[in-house]
């Protein structure tokens, strides 16, 4: 079923958001954000470049990037409930993702990954879409399961990425993977549950070092 005829329905159940973007924000010595990291840079161009191809199915298309939080807010809850209430998260992932010092993309991904088995159960699909910013030989066991990802690692070289057909290709197979997602939790109807839901204290990456597993290279990234 298309997004555009799905989209009442989620709502009505619950989800806010059809993308939450999970990334390692990258600060200056200062603790403000790195715009010129291109870690940081990747996230917003793939929550922009989503929007702008969710607004094709669907009136209000919402991606949530934490960059958009202002002052005063409780991060941690707002983080929390925005991952809860959405559809699936997209992963910019280079080595440093799965390091512990941003436990927080750990926790992410441990949370959708707890969403996704329930929402998803008796099926292939996963609520997790990563995107390769850097293509790591060794992965944490639980990114090795993934069998759907994208390859963005041209952007580490030139923002120029962003405007080649290649990287509309992945964003494209992003919304795709959202409407899949959407129509099998429809079919299941899941809603959110975020009510009953407690969020994961332990990073999915908690216990992985360098002796990572090798990347599946016969994934469906490119």
């Amino acid at each position: 079923m298309p997004l555009t005829q799905l989209d009442q329905w989620l709502q009505s159940a619950g989800y806010e958001y059809h993308c939450f973007v999970s990334y390692p924000r990258i600060t200056t010595p200062d603790g403000a954000i790195d715009d010129d990291h291109p870690i940081n840079d990747c996230a917003k161009q793939v929550r922009d470049a989503l929007v702008r191809q969710l607004g094709f199915s669907v009136p209000t298309p919402r991606v949530f990037l934490d960059v958009e939080m202002r002052g005063g807010v409780n991060w941690e809850l707002r983080v929390q409930q925005a991952l809860c209430r959405s559809v699936v998260m997209v992963a910019i992932c280079a080595g440093i993702y799965y390091h512990a010092s941003h436990r927080w993309c750990g926790l992410e991904w441990a949370a959708m990954d707890s969403l996704g088995r329930k929402r998803l159960r008796d099926s292939d699909l996963l609520a997790i879409f990563p995107m390769m910013l850097k293509r790591e030989r060794l992965l944490p066991p639980a990114a090795v399961r993934v069998a759907q990802w994208a390859d963005v690692s041209g952007a580490a070289a030139s923002r120029r990425y962003y405007r080649t057909k290649s990287f509309y290709r992945n964003i494209e197979d992003v919304v795709a993977h959202i409407e899949r997602v959407a129509e099998a939790i429809q079919v299941r109807n899941e809603g959110c549950g975020c009510g009953q839901f407690v969020f994961p204290q332990t990073s999915a990456f908690a216990d992985w070092q360098a002796q990572g597993q090798d990347f599946p290279l016969t994934g469906a990234g490119r």
